[in-house]
């Protein structure tokens, strides 16, 4: 009976330590951009930015992936222990530095790695040579264009100035290594020749070493499952802008796609107040503005909201030069804009299309109910539904060279006067001298009620006494 008490108690020790003190909590992020870039294929960025982000994934990173950000997003509130920046854009010579060319402006990679701080590591890495490098060899001097952190490490493909190398692209090289069991990342990638620097405290990465922290509640202890890339066009809980998750607050690998936020713009002519038609009264309170005069008016006043989602000039090269690779980017829902923003992003795309004429307001209602109407008219088809739903938007979207007629409304009825006729007074009759009023005559007194004489006949026979 001791023993087994001893043994249970052991046993009880042993479980509590082992829930007190979790197998690994390591936190990693990644911030991965995807930018319109003139070095390389159209849609290479967007295709590099996706595989990059399903890699990541499976490595335990929380990943956020931007296309042509108008801004890059704060730091998040608590350093994690590793922070990767992945970026495919074009790079160039700037002052003595290695600058990328975003769409927010060109910044440094210098000041990219130190915009995100982490405890432990910090990881750059910039892509700008296309698939088909040119045979030149890489400038070699390229390596004083960037200083890496004490503790991080920078990592870039020779930009425009220099030709690319006929070497695996960066993006190439580091899909492997994310792949390969205990790999060292910096190793890897220095191998190949690319332009690397790192700093003196640089703790070297390993991807596939990781693992999540276990997860410890009321109950048992939850053990650790393996991870699985997920589909990173899905969109988990609400996307945020700026929002990243807090580390120990669950499971890691979770992703947000978030579009470029729409660079603020004036109001177009969708939205001034427009004249009032002839011979209609004036109104006394105008909602909208009035374009000053002499003003000049941009021909895409009326498309408003027209940044959101990826930009439609991109998705029509794409389309242009790879319509397999523009179906399959739609189907996977890189075009998709925000839940909460589909009903806008439907408007434009009506409104660009001619089938719209209202204002691009978020609202939902028979206006744009009738512009689909319109639109699939002119298409021929039925749509999936009426709503304001992904559906809806892609099938729009794969069919965006539609254009809706003018839609001309009918002139407003002008007002005929009713006929006047003039109206004579009526004659009065000629006035009479009044009658003198006769004074009735006073009744002539009622007569004596005469008394009923006696029948003697109806009475009978008898002696009276």
């Amino acid at each position: 009976m001791l023993k087994t008490t001893r043994r249970m108690m052991i046993q009880a020790s042993a479980a509590i330590v082992l829930l007190a003190s979790p197998l690994f909590a390591e936190t990693r992020q990644a911030l991965v951009i995807a930018e319109r870039a003139q070095g390389q294929e159209i849609g290479q960025p967007v295709r590099d930015a996706l595989a990059v982000s399903r890699a990541l994934l499976a490595a335990g990173f929380d990943v956020r992936r931007l296309e042509s950000p108008s801004a890059l997003p704060d730091a998040p509130a608590e350093a994690p222990d590793v922070m990767l920046i992945y970026l495919s854009a074009d790079l160039s010579e700037q002052d003595g530095k290695a600058m990328a060319m975003l769409s927010s402006g060109a910044v440094s990679l210098d000041d990219l790695a130190a915009r995100y701080p982490a405890r432990q590591a910090r990881i750059v890495l910039a892509e700008s040579c296309p698939v088909a490098p040119a045979t030149e060899a890489a400038d070699s001097d390229s390596a004083d264009l960037v200083a890496a952190p004490e503790n991080g490490m920078i990592v870039q493909s020779p930009g425009p100035d220099a030709a690319c190398p006929e070497t695996p692209r960066l993006t190439q090289v580091l899909l492997s290594t994310l792949e390969e069991p205990g790999a060292e990342i910096s190793a890897s990638l220095s191998d190949v020749g690319l332009t690397m620097a790192t700093g003196p405290r640089w703790p070297g990465f390993q991807a596939l070493s990781a693992r999540p922290a276990t997860v410890i509640d009321a109950g048992p202890l939850v053990l650790d499952q393996p991870l699985r890339p997920v589909d990173p066009t899905i969109t988990l809980g609400s996307a945020q802008a700026g929002s990243i998750s807090s580390p120990g607050r669950g499971p890691m690998g979770g992703v947000q796609i978030l579009p470029a936020a729409a660079p603020a713009m004036p109001l177009g002519g969708d939205r001034q107040a427009r004249p009032a038609q002839s011979g209609l009264p004036e109104p006394s309170i105008i909602v909208g503005t009035r374009p000053r005069d002499g003003a000049e008016q941009s021909a895409d006043d009326g498309l408003l909201g027209s940044a959101l989602g990826t930009d439609y000039e991109e998705r029509r090269r794409i389309r242009e030069e790879d319509a397999d690779l523009f179906a399959s980017l739609l189907e996977s829902g890189a075009f998709d804009p925000p839940t909460d923003q589909m009903a806008g992003a439907i408007q434009t795309e009506l409104q660009r299309m001619n089938c719209y004429s209202g204002g691009i307001d978020g609202l939902w209602g028979n206006g744009s109910r009738g512009a689909v109407d319109r639109y699939f008219q002119q298409v021929g088809t039925t749509p999936v539904t009426r709503n304001a739903d992904v559906a809806l938007f892609r099938q729009i979207a794969r069919r965006d060279d539609v254009r809706c007629p003018a839609i001309v409304s009918a002139p407003a009825a002008a007002r005929t006067p009713a006929p006047t006729a003039t109206r004579q007074p009526a004659r009065q009759p000629a006035r009479q001298p009044a009658a003198v009023a006769q004074q009735p005559r006073p009744a002539p007194p009622a007569a004596a009620a005469q008394q009923p004489a006696l029948n003697p006949n109806a009475i009978g026979t008898g002696m009276f006494r």
